[in-house]
């Protein structure tokens, strides 16, 4: 069994499969990888389209909205079709979205802005619009200049009878830059396309048919049916592609009131960036356990020789363990060169020479081969040596054709026949201080490339409870490279506190992950928060037992506040920046819901004869007066008070756990509010005066969800407006002012 252990061929055979599972390994770690970089990165398409959605579904919204309230305004006209609820309508005509506008009359013939007459009684906007529907369309061709248009229309009622449609044609080559896709979508490219795959928001070389560009590019019909189905059943869903013989992502979700999709794709360039950013960090760790590894062997070889040189006390064991060993071994007694015995002669040592001219040179002199530099060293290292002491040298020679060798030099004194003799045993190192340059080299370059990567590289030592960070970590976050008690400063520091990496540490150190990432807030030793990417990997022993945590930190502070930023954009009104209707229902619900105990007043709001206001004095007073009464009104409130406009002229207030008894918290802070809404001056007319009726309903008395509430106050509400307006009701109680 030793014999077949010992033999070259099963040792090269172990190493070579110790090297195929060290590939595999490597391998395998590379794949998981880009896995995980794959699904974060759908994650990221997926958050930032519907991200987009919610925005672009808002501003349909709003258009929608403004259309309704012309609508209403030209309803007051006798004819809705004559002259001046055309002069009523202009202002549409002057913002960059709408090209045309146009009045249907209830027996389906249109009127247009520049003066054109036609039939609508076939078109779908005109039929959708008396079943009392609002409506967008795809593209379809104009009658009037057979241009590619998309119209967007509201019905017109008078006297609640149906009495035709307020249609606006939509400008498609402003759809991109009117919804912003290039901000929304971030590090992503989002367009709007229709249930036909035809893309709305095409820009320069942008691609005019999706569903046609799958079919050029050989996409499989599975991919393409999938679309094809997912968009028929109104469908959100997602594809993975080729274009230009690259493999891209997609994601897309329906828009509200539509039959537009949502369609955001994740660019190659991204995609190859994290992969090769892969690739490169799985090299790195590659190359580190390498250099381990080669020092490691390194070190046991030296072991080796060392225990070796020990166990020969004896002469006669001396001679024979020598004679086995590796390199070339002899004795001589000291100073006397000339009396140098061999054990054995290594072909490879001193290249060139034969064994006699070899006992000829250093018979006369035994380091006449060594170099003048490592001469004195050795010479030193061996005065004062005493008996059975092993000293070790390490020098160059010279062989017979003039090139360098680096020699290893092990040698004690024995005392043999009452003569002091030196046993040696030297070795040709020469490769080995090669790979020793290398590694050397290659430590550099891996502190370097530490130097210049923006993350944290760190390894805990679970055992000791140490951990050490690179360079980068004292520079940006202001703490030492390493950390003693890691998990007490962890436990004090971070307990009880919301966004930790704590959930990482127990499911690494519990066993129940090997590797994972988290999101968490990390304070710089200045006090500033900021926000990291923390991935880390479990370094177990064969038992599975865990030895080390490494990983690397990284800033998404930037990457954070930009999605928060898309965040508060999506649950602002445009106008007033106050919460909208949808966000505002979501946050008081939550309200609610998170401490039902709590005392709460909700206060619905609405100025008083607001259209006067845009009729007398236009759309830009009304705008101000909304603008200046949403200053006034978030003055009167906490900013811990939930704010939101319903629409129109119509706001919602929740007032959160009131300081004093409900009854008297109303009527102070209406009176208080009416008269700062009444001081407003607009700018055309500052002779007009603002008003409001208020309804008020306390929570959990009047009601127990936001329904309930907002139905109690509106209720109230027009109690108010019953009572002769500019006054508040709640209860049974109504006052004026």
């Amino acid at each position: 069994m030793k014999n077949l252990l010992g033999n070259r061929y099963i040792k090269i055979l172990f190493l070579l499969i110790m090297a195929a599972l060290l590939y595999f390994s490597f391998y395998d770690y590379s794949i998981r990888n880009e896995k995980r970089i794959e699904y974060n990165l759908k994650s990221i398409t997926e958050e930032s389209n519907e991200q987009t959605n919610v925005a672009i579904s808002e501003k349909l919204n709003d258009q929608i909205h403004i259309l309704q309230v012309y609508a209403s305004l030209i309803s007051q006209q006798k004819d809705i079709t004559s002259d001046q609820s055309f002069q009523q309508l202009e202002p549409l005509l002057q913002t960059e979205l709408f090209t045309r506008i146009a009045v249907t009359n209830a027996e389906g013939i249109s009127y247009t802005s520049d003066h054109y007459t036609h039939d609508s009684r076939t078109r779908e906007y005109y039929l959708e619009g008396k079943k009392g529907h609002t409506y967008i369309s795809n593209i379809m061709t104009s009658t009037i200049d057979n241009t590619d248009v998309v119209v967007m229309s509201v019905p017109i009622y008078q006297d609640n009878e149906f009495a035709g449609v307020l249609r606006a044609t939509l400008d498609i080559h402003q759809l991109h830059e009117y919804f912003e896709l290039s901000i929304l979508s971030g590090n992503v490219t989002s367009y709007i396309i229709q249930n036909d795959g035809f893309n709305l928001t095409k820009q320069d070389d942008d691609i005019t048919n999706f569903l046609d560009m799958l079919e050029d590019n050989h996409n499989t019909s599975q991919v393409i049916d999938k679309m094809k189905n997912d968009f028929s059943q109104n469908q959100k869903g997602s594809i993975t592609f080729e274009r230009n013989g690259k493999m891209r992502y997609a994601y897309y979700s329906p828009i509200e009131h539509t039959d537009w999709f949502m369609f955001t794709v994740l660019p190659q360039t991204l995609v190859q960036t994290e992969m090769d950013n892969n690739l490169f960090q799985t090299l790195i760790l590659a190359l580190k356990i390498g250099m381990i590894l080669i020092v490691t062997c390194s070190y046991f070889v030296y072991l080796q020789y060392q225990s070796a040189k020990t166990l020969k006390k004896i002469n006669k064991r001396m001679d024979a363990i020598i004679s086995n060993t590796p390199g070339s071994n002899y004795k001589y007694e000291v100073s006397k060169p000339e009396t140098i015995v061999f054990f054995k002669q290594s072909n490879q040592l001193i290249v060139g020479y034969t064994e006699q001219e070899i006992i000829s040179l250093i018979s006369k002199d035994i380091y006449t081969l060594i170099s003048k530099e490592d001469y004195e060293i050795l010479l030193n290292s061996l005065e004062g040596l005493k008996p059975h002491k092993v000293v070790t040298n390490t020098y160059r020679i010279k062989n017979k054709y003039n090139q360098i060798q680096w020699i290893y030099d092990q040698r004690q004194i024995i005392r043999e026949d009452n003569l002091m003799k030196y046993y040696v045993e030297v070795m040709d190192i020469t490769e080995l201080k090669k790979v020793q340059e290398q590694l050397l080299i290659s430590e550099e370059r891996y502190q370097m490339i530490l130097k210049e990567t923006e993350s944290v590289i760190f390894e805990w030592n679970t055992y000791t409870d140490q951990i050490t960070f690179s360079d980068l970590w004292t520079n940006k976050y202001g703490y030492p490279k390493q950390i003693d008690n890691f998990l007490l400063i962890t436990s004090q520091r971070f307990n009880q506190k919301e966004n930790t990496y704590i959930p990482l540490i127990e499911d690494m150190v519990s066993g129940r992950i090997e590797n994972d990432q988290i999101e968490c807030v990390l304070p710089k030793i200045s006090g500033e928060e900021v926000w990291v990417k923390i991935f880390a990997k479990a370094i177990l022993n064969e038992q599975g037992y865990l030895l080390r945590i490494v990983g690397s930190i990284s800033d998404i502070s930037q990457e954070k506040q930009k999605s928060l930023q898309l965040l508060e954009r999506a649950q602002r009104d445009g106008l007033t920046n106050v919460y909208n209707r949808m966000t505002l229902e979501t946050l008081i619900t939550k309200e609610l819901n998170d401490d039902p105990r709590q005392c709460h007043m909700m206060y619905v709001i609405d100025i008083d004869d607001f259209k006067l206001i845009n009729d007398t004095l236009g759309h830009s007073c009304g705008d101000e007066a909304l603008t200046k009464f949403t200053h006034v009104l978030m003055s009167n409130f906490r900013e811990n008070d939930i704010i939101g406009r319903l629409g129109g002229d119509e706001f919602v207030v929740l007032m959160r756990y009131p300081h004093q008894n409900p009854e008297q918290q109303i009527e102070r802070k209406c009176e208080r509010f009416l008269s700062s809404i009444s001081k407003i001056r607009l700018t055309k007319d500052d002779t007009f005066r603002i008003h409001c009726s208020i309804g008020v309903a306390i929570y959990p008395i009047d009601g127990t969800t936001y329904e309930e509430l907002f139905d109690c106050a509106d209720h109230y509400l027009y109690e108010a407006k019953k009572n002769g307006k500019n006054t508040y009701a709640y209860k049974d109680n109504n006052k004026k002012e």
